[in-house]
């Protein structure tokens, strides 16, 4: 599925992180939306590593 397919939605932000992930964008040539998606696809992956170290320790 790409991202235009998806329905649009509201996303509150912060306006540090709003200015940080414009900054990135424009550096990384990107728009704002894939920039953000990066972000939560690194954040899920970190989190679902977390979550099996911690599986593998119990």
């Amino acid at each position: 599925m790409k991202i235009r397919e998806l329905a649009p939605f509201g996303l509150r932000i912060r306006p540090d992180l709003k200015e940080w992930f414009a900054d990135y964008s424009k550096k990384d040539n990107r728009s704002m939306t894939y920039s953000i998606n990066e972000a939560m696809e690194f954040f899920k992956k970190h989190k679902e590593e977390e979550e099996r170290k911690i599986a593998d320790i119990q």
